[in-house]
């Protein structure tokens, strides 16, 4: 069985670098909530939920993470597709 994406829900958010808000669902079975769309330097990319370090006041830690390229780039592709955009507008 592999992994795919069943379900993308997306709230837009202009807050300058940050273009959104993501929550993907998997196999029907599994919802991921907190993904962030963001602008960068190369265009949009998503990035994963995070969680603040609790002795380092300005590190974040990665709570989920993609083990392939493909199955990051299929995540932003659903994330993009949903919220109408197909390479980066700004």
């Amino acid at each position: 069985m592999g992994i795919k994406i069943t379900e993308v829900r997306f709230n837009a958010f202009d807050g300058g670098v940050t273009k959104g808000f993501a929550d993907l669902t998997f196999n029907e079975a599994l919802v991921v909530k907190g993904f962030t769309l963001k602008e960068g330097k190369n265009g949009l990319f998503l990035s994963p939920p995070t969680k603040k370090d609790k002795n380092e006041e300005n590190k974040w830690h990665d709570q989920v993470f993609s083990l392939t390229a493909e199955l990051r780039q299929e995540m932003l592709e659903a994330v993009l597709a949903e919220a109408g955009l197909e390479e980066s507008p700004f």
